[in-house]
């Protein structure tokens, strides 16, 4: 029997991609708003808990949630560094204000009743990538929410990436919301969803560690991949392009650095197959629990979150009784 119905439109949010949105955002605000009474900084999850309870009521893009996991990732170390051990090496350390927050967060989202998952030994997009990939098998709908643009290689039918507005209209680092579907990824990709992952692979991404092949940008891979079909067959006509008498510079740097390319791909390739231990039907969304929510915020000091759950309460109170 299937978790989920034709009807269900699963949300899985990818909760790194904005636990660092809310903090970097936090810290343009004026700081007294960024600590509790007893000076420990609050900043972030005070936006985090109020991102979610907006999700969980409204939903996002004209969609409301049936099912909502936050899925977090479990450690800086999984799989893919066996691989490639310098995969993400040259990321900082968090800073000491969001390292403390972050137990918070996801005590945030299961204050708001939404069920946070983790895997040990996967990234969280992985776990995301099996989710909702069983979602589609099961007739259901998915919205994943993330700013991550290796996500956008799960758009299909039934699976749309939606990433939410990013900063302040005016100001430096704004971007407005966008929903992707197989359109939107062609006209960012210049491929369709299912060869993201050959243009990344040649063109590698240098935040995450993700070496490609030296010299070959965005355009550069997505042109070549929309060319010849594949990142194998782009690797398969490089020795001959290389070998001509003129070679292109590029064709000369794709073959020399093939397998770092293979290795690239296999880099930003997600599992769908990931054996998790909370099954999707813990994702329900049960009757929102005002008292539970409110009980959290007061707890580590949120009165802004305490006074908006208390007024939505209230709200939902006189409903009930009209």
């Amino acid at each position: 029997m299937n978790a989920l119905r034709p009807t269900d439109d699963l949300f899985l949010v990818d909760a790194s991609s904005f636990i660092h949105r809310d903090y970097h955002s936090s810290k343009l605000q004026d700081q007294a708003y960024n600590v509790n009474d007893r000076g420990e900084p609050i900043g972030a999850v005070k936006r985090f808990a109020e991102r979610l309870f907006w999700w969980r009521k409204r939903g996002a893009h004209n969609r409301v949630p049936t099912h909502m996991g936050m899925v977090f990732d479990a450690g800086r170390r999984n799989w893919r560094h066996e691989i490639y051990p310098a995969y993400k090496a040259g990321r900082p350390p968090l800073d000491d204000d969001l390292h403390v927050q972050m137990p918070l967060m996801r005590v945030a989202a299961e204050a708001m009743g939404i069920c946070a998952v983790e895997e040990t030994g996967y990234e969280a997009d992985d776990l995301i990538a099996t989710y909702a990939l069983t979602a589609v098998e099961q007739d259901a709908s998915c919205l994943i929410i993330s700013g991550d643009k290796d996500l956008l290689q799960l758009v299909r039918p039934g699976v749309q990436v939606f990433d939410p507005q990013c900063g302040v209209e005016g100001y430096p680092g704004y971007r407005p919301a966008r929903l992707f579907g197989h359109d939107e990824v062609v006209e960012k990709f210049g491929v369709p969803p299912d060869l993201v992952i050959d243009v990344q692979g040649l063109a590698g991404d240098p935040g995450d560690g993700v070496p490609g092949v030296p010299g070959i940008g965005i355009k550069t891979a997505a042109k070549l991949v929309a060319e010849f079909g594949s990142l194998a067959a782009v690797l398969a006509a490089a020795p001959e392009k290389a070998a001509a008498k003129k070679p292109a510079a590029m064709w000369v740097k794709v073959a020399a650095n093939a397998d770092l390319a293979l290795t690239s791909r296999c880099l930003v390739s997600l599992d769908c197959c990931v054996d998790y231990s909370t099954p999707i039907e813990a994702m329900l969304l049960e009757p929102f629990e005002h008292d539970r929510a409110i009980a959290f915020a007061e707890e580590i000091g949120l009165p802004s979150i305490v006074r908006m759950l208390e007024k939505d309460r209230d709200y939902a109170e006189r409903r009930a009784a009209a």
